[in-house]
């Protein structure tokens, strides 16, 4: 998991990018990976939850990660806390129609209240691969 805030002027160019990872990922469907990307009630603050099979690199060949990762730190208004967790479970009952972050403005989210430390470097590792500073994916 990886927690960030932007910058007001950074988080509409961020969720955008963001939707074109969600985008090529879903055209290319590679399979054993779940991402899902969530923005809090701020508007500003993001977080990406990723698991995957371990048998390929999801983002490794997704030109829109890399997109979304050139100019992160211009984003940014804090540094991400990167933090790995162990699944204890999961439900997958109601799901909405369209999944999309999408179907929701910035300013609609702030209004119904939708709620869904490491340096950007570190944030712009692969996911897959560990280093000392512990950094994951963003």
């Amino acid at each position: 998991m990886v927690q960030y805030f932007t910058t007001d002027e950074g988080a509409l160019r961020n969720r955008e990018l963001i939707e074109q990872v969600l985008g090529e990922l879903a055209a290319r469907d590679l399979g054993g990976v779940e991402y899902q990307v969530l923005m809090f009630d701020d508007g500003d603050g993001f977080m990406h939850v990723v698991a995957f099979d371990g048998t390929a690199d999801p983002f490794g060949d997704c030109a829109a990660y890399h997109e979304f990762h050139r100019a992160l730190a211009e984003r940014l208004a804090t540094p991400p806390v990167v933090r790995y967790a162990a699944l204890i479970g999961s439900y997958h009952g109601r799901r909405p129609a369209n999944p999309s972050i999408a179907t929701t403005s910035i300013p609609a989210a702030k209004s119904a209240g939708w709620a869904a430390s490491q340096s950007a470097s570190a944030a712009a590792e692969r996911p897959g691969t560990r280093s000392s500073s512990r950094a994951g994916p963003v």
